[in-house]
């Protein structure tokens, strides 16, 4: 292979954003599908719904109660006449203090964080951890039908621990749970400006790592030093000790053609060279003499064998 070719080939190949983009697109779809699944079987192993029903069945008793819907929107409870609005007010402060529903409810929110915990987890592992050591090179199952693959910054082999940093403490902890926790807070109301500050401060850094890094990395490719790449350009090594190889191979090569442009130079033979044509002559004689070898133990074994039937022959006579 040219020398110029195989430094094209040894430098990084980084897929396009559009490959990129599609993979992740059919991963994320690949996550959710299994998740909901998870959370499903979880469901319905916890009692999940029964909870729900019977807070419901809580709420039910003080509507009827006191004659108010608490199902009702903003712009719904706008039109209340104030005698109505002060009602809703008083059977809400109820609500907050009966034990039956509190108990219920922090079980049901405790749950409902649980189950999309480890529903999520569970998908990640499946689509970003255990198909990626499946299908090799750290691919999903989007990066496999987009011929897309992962190889370290050094264009090293992805191993086990790369995709473990990558997908459980980049994708899962920071780029997913994260945000979706400050999500959860916010629709409780319980967060406040700093966890939105922090939720859009990560998506912001994937943004601009995405733009302006030279690889075009995320978040999970910095925590893991991988490198998203075009499958059929680059050349990937199976390990270190591989890559200082090429790298020696390849500065010998650089030193020969430079040597080879200088004057009054004839001919440049290297030492790998010399070095593949000595292990050649090596592995022939070697061969040469376990033939004539074989040979002369079968010519030995002939004239023994002979040997002892003319023995046996004369002294029959």
């Amino acid at each position: 292979m040219d020398l110029k070719v195989k430094k094209e080939m040894y430098q990084i190949q980084k897929a396009s954003l559009w490959k990129r983009f599609a993979a992740g697109l059919l991963d994320i779809i690949l996550i959710l599908i299994i998740a909901t699944g998870c959370m499903v079987v979880i469901s319905a192993i916890t009692g999940y719904d029964s909870k729900t029903a019977e807070m419901q069945t809580y709420y039910d008793e003080y509507e009827e109660k006191y004659d108010v819907n608490f199902d009702i929107s903003k712009e719904e409870y706008e039109k209340l006449t104030e005698e109505e609005k002060k009602l809703y007010e008083e059977v809400s402060e109820l609500i907050t203090k009966d034990e039956r529903i509190i108990k219920v409810y922090n079980y049901v929110v405790n749950l409902m964080l649980l189950m999309t915990s480890i529903g999520i987890l569970i998908a990640v592992i499946i689509v970003e951890f255990i198909l990626p050591i499946i299908l090799k090179n750290g691919q999903t199952l989007g990066k496999k039908c987009m011929g897309i693959c992962l190889v370290k910054t050094n264009s090293v082999k992805v191993n086990t621990f790369c995709l473990f940093v990558r997908s459980i403490l980049g994708i899962y902890t920071i780029e997913i749970m994260i945000p979706l926790y400050v999500l959860i807070l916010l629709i409780f109301g319980s967060g406040n400006f700093i966890f939105l500050l922090l939720a859009a401060g990560i998506m912001l850094l994937n943004l601009g790592l995405l733009i302006t890094s030279q690889d075009n990395i995320l978040i999970h490719d910095a925590f893991a030093s991988t490198v998203v790449v075009d499958k059929s350009v680059q050349m990937i090594f199976e390990n270190e000790e591989e890559l200082i190889e090429f790298k020696k191979e390849l500065h010998a090569k650089e030193v020969e053609n430079k040597i080879n442009q200088l004057d009054n130079i004839k001919n440049i033979t290297s030492a790998n060279e010399t070095m593949d044509k000595l292990i050649s002559i090596t592995n022939g004689i070697r061969i040469v003499t376990a033939v004539i070898l074989v040979g002369l133990v079968i010519g030995a074994i002939f004239i023994i064998s002979n040997t002892i039937k003319l023995t046996v022959h004369a002294r029959r006579k």
